[in-house]
């Protein structure tokens, strides 16, 4: 079965304005800037930009935990995110066939701190029975 057309009904983003496209064409509007300097950056050594536009994670419990405790914040972030696609778009999951209808996410990576706690619990000692079974799966974007 290939895809003969795509439609984009629904919008979902997860900002460091907030949550929701009205939050943030806000603060576009308001020419805001979520720039901030980050604490504890200064540590790595040859990392020269100590600034960056963080995303708080709200309302993560709406997700259930046993689907979340596997979840790095990059998935928890398209899942929010799609949710409010899909209520943008006006759909009743329960009223459609879920075979036919999808959401496209876009990420580079998963979870850069799930990476960064992965790699500073495994690396000190090089080992990898340290790591927890949902690590993994917090690093993969999913």
């Amino acid at each position: 079965m290939s895809l003969k057309r795509v439609v984009i009904t629904g919008v979902g983003v997860v900002t460091p304005f907030g949550n929701g496209l009205a939050a943030l064409m806000k603060g576009i509007a308001e020419g805001r800037s979520a720039v901030q300097r980050m604490e504890g950056w200064e540590q790595y050594i040859g990392l020269h930009s100590l600034v960056a536009a963080p995303v708080t994670i709200q309302d993560e419990k709406r997700i259930p935990r046993q689907k979340r405790r596997s979840m790095g914040r990059m998935s928890i972030f398209a899942a929010q995110a799609a949710d409010e696609a899909i209520t943008d778009a006006g759909i009743v999951l329960a009223d459609e066939n879920l075979w036919k209808i999808g959401c496209v996410i876009g990420s580079t990576m998963g979870s850069a701190k799930s990476i960064n706690d992965t790699f500073e619990t495994m690396l000190p000692d090089k080992d990898l029975s340290r790591l927890n079974s949902t690590m993994f799966f917090q690093c993969m974007s999913h």
